[in-house]
């Protein structure tokens, strides 16, 4: 069984787009690719540009059912 996984993130963050000269340019922003075929991960992108996401409603709300899941609540 894959382990289950949630990445939350900006669309626009600063710290892993392109534009940040530090990481370089093949940073895309997200994870989707290394993630994509993963049976158990989610990535969420908030139309946002800020880094730190996660008291963020929208962040919460991709969270709680992804929590309940993993967690078998419901």
């Amino acid at each position: 069984v894959a382990t289950p996984v949630l990445n939350i993130i900006a669309q626009r963050d600063p710290y892993f787009s392109p534009s940040n000269s530090w990481v370089g340019a093949t940073v895309t922003g997200d994870c989707g690719a290394t993630l994509k075929g993963h049976g158990s991960a989610s990535v969420v992108k908030l139309d946002t540009d800020q880094h730190t996401v996660v008291n963020q409603p929208a962040a919460r709300e991709a969270a709680a059912p992804f929590i309940k899941r993993v967690l078998k609540l419901d």
